[in-house]
């Protein structure tokens, strides 16, 4: 069987399983390109140009085409948009046509994730006639010197000035930042660029350790061959403690992974909603490297550009790689996930998924068994199952040949 041959298996069983998609379900939108790649970033973005932002948009209708096909008459609800720098588009070309597939009158939860700008305002009245609700500003550092180091192409003065934008907005928005970056041996004073941040009030702050997830990645262990190891070493230190001391006094509460705003009743909301379905939620991605996935199966889109054209231009869901690891091994695929993220999971939390099945807990018990066998040995802290550093690419190595083994995992497009 050719590369192409599966490919059509595999569209004939996302095709049926369109059937079945839940209320809840999450549209994610992937919009792949970026003005420059950021020194820290493990994503796979592409470099914007004009001419592929344009040939990429041209083949995401056609995208959104071929489901409508399929879906039956389902609107979505639920609506994430990322990447990639999805405000270096207009809405007009990456919303609009969702408008197919997607009940913007009845939006219960839509996110756009933006990099600071200065079009920010007119970005924000363009979005209005779709009922976004939240967005997430991708500011990473306070700091000219540091963001310039990370190839950030972007100034402390338009970031605050976006601040001040969304603070008088009706819109709920939240912060990400990232500790541990490349400060090359400038001391970086992270309580004061908190400080700074806090006294605009924004709903939410996402806080992200590099230094303790992405050394355990492989895309960071890559880059870091690449570099020759120079990276770590200037990478800054922090206290999570008294950052999150901070955060306490000025009435910020941790909900899931986002520091909350005690006060804001709707992000709270979303942040609970975030943590229940971490995992678990059903998605359909749409546009280059959106992931998909349910109970079911679980696919990838095509991360290179012209091999999404070629499979759209068959009329094909542009997918690379595909897991049809069926119902009773969707926990352990949630397990690999959590891993992946945190280097554990939680048992306790695991078995509270909705409707899950004896089998499935047994499923568990025969990976856990599996992985201890081959000399995988966690740490238990009550529920958690903690791996150690020193067994972590071993631990992700033996869990993803275990699923690929058990349920059936395909790369189908080679160049």
């Amino acid at each position: 069987m050719n590369n192409l041959n599966i490919i059509k298996k595999y569209n004939s069983i996302i095709r049926k399983n369109l059937q079945n998609l839940g209320k809840d379900t999450e549209l994610y939108v992937n919009y792949p390109f970026c003005a420059n790649r950021c020194k820290y970033c493990i994503y796979h973005i592409a470099k914007y140009t004009q001419r592929d932002s344009n040939l990429f948009l041209k083949y995401y209708n056609k995208e959104i085409d071929l489901y409508v096909k399929y879906l039956k008459n389902f609107k979505f609800q639920e609506i994430h948009i990322g990447g990639g720098t999805p405000n270096l588009t207009s809405p007009k070309f990456l919303i609009e046509p969702l408008k197919k597939i997607v009940n913007f009158k009845k939006i219960k939860h839509f996110v756009v994730e933006i990099y600071p700008r200065h079009d920010l305002k007119k970005y924000l009245d363009d979005l209005k006639k779709y009922n976004v609700t939240k967005i997430i500003l991708g500011v990473q550092a306070l700091n000219d010197e540091v963001l310039k180091n990370e190839n950030r192409f972007v100034t402390v003065k338009t970031i605050i000035d976006n601040f001040k934008i969304l603070s008088k907005s009706n819109l709920t928005w939240s912060v990400d930042l990232i500790y541990g970056l490349n400060s090359r041996g400038m001391e970086q004073n992270y309580l004061a660029e908190l400080k700074t941040i806090l006294q605009y009030r924004p709903h939410g702050l996402h806080l992200y350790n590099i230094r303790g997830q992405q050394e355990n990645s492989y895309y960071f262990k890559k880059k870091e061959e690449s570099s020759k190891k120079t990276r770590i070493k200037f990478m800054d230190t922090f206290n999570f403690s008294d950052i999150s001391t901070v955060l306490k006094e000025r009435g910020y509460e941790l909900v899931g992974d986002e520091w909350c705003l005690t006060s804001s009743k709707q992000n709270k909301k979303y942040a609970q909603r975030d943590a229940r379905y971490y995992g678990e939620q059903e998605t359909l991605g749409l546009g280059l490297w959106a992931r998909s996935r349910n109970r079911r199966i679980k696919y990838r889109n095509e991360k290179k550009l012209q091999n999404y054209i070629k499979l759209l231009d068959k009329n094909l869901f542009p997918i690379e790689k595909f897991f049809d690891y069926k119902d009773k091994y969707f926990l352990v695929a949630n397990i690999l996930l959590s891993l992946n993220q945190s280097s554990q999971f939680d048992l306790k939390e695991i078995f509270s998924i909705p409707n899950v099945s004896m089998r499935e807990k047994k499923e568990v018990s025969l990976f856990i068994f599996y992985l201890r066998n081959k000399g995988v040995n966690f740490d238990v802290v009550d529920s958690k199952f903690i791996l150690p550093r020193h067994q972590y690419t071993k631990g992700i190595s033996l869990s993803e040949k275990y699923l690929k083994e058990k349920s059936g995992y395909e790369y189908f497009y080679k160049n």
